[in-house]
């Protein structure tokens, strides 16, 4: 559609790696990568910032804030039964997401990009039984309450570096991948 694929992260783009004569496809972002003298770099300090967020993000506390927020932001966008199931399966669905980006910064990982995802992202989001459009919904809902419990979360632990900015950044481009293969 007219747009698609547009956005705060950059248009969508397809880029084709040649390793040792053999071809990887992989999908990123503008903003996470940048071509220099027609070789591919990645934008290294947005990956080291995705892997430095791990260890914040998987906390159990900040895990059960989230889940309150995007439950809350989810209850009168989802039917009864896709709800509980994402309720379910939210610190697995999470997690999944905050994992992957943070082993993007390792090249064993980037070349499994698309295997990652299907693996641990999409086939979770599966078994809930979402459609593409609900899957949108929940993607939208945990960008969205992101900025909210981290406010809290920062102000509680006295923490200075904000998150939003790379989660946004990361999930706006894990969204349009997401939706893509989910489809």
């Amino acid at each position: 559609g007219e747009g698609e694929g547009e956005g705060e992260g950059g248009v969508l783009t397809c880029i084709y790696i040649y390793y040792s004569r053999r071809i990887r496809f992989s999908v990123y972002s503008d903003s996470m990568v940048r071509a220099v003298d027609d070789d591919l770099e990645l934008d290294r300090d947005f990956l080291q910032s995705l892997h430095d967020l791990r260890v914040n993000l998987i906390d159990k506390v900040w895990i059960e804030k989230r889940q309150k927020a995007v439950m809350k932001d989810l209850r009168k966008k989802l039917p009864n039964a896709q709800y509980r199931m994402v309720d379910t399966n939210f610190r697995k669905i999470s997690r999944s997401f905050v994992e992957h980006g943070a082993d993007l910064i390792h090249t064993k990982d980037l070349k499994d990009f698309f295997v990652d995802l299907m693996e641990n992202i999409i086939d979770p989001l599966k078994q809930c039984h979402l459609s593409p459009e609900q899957v949108d919904v929940l993607l939208d809902s945990l960008m969205n309450t992101f900025p909210e419990v981290e406010a809290v979360h920062r102000k509680a632990s006295k923490r200075s570096q904000p998150w939003s900015p790379v989660y946004h950044r990361y999930m706006s481009v894990m969204k349009k991948c997401t939706i893509k293969l989910y489809s």
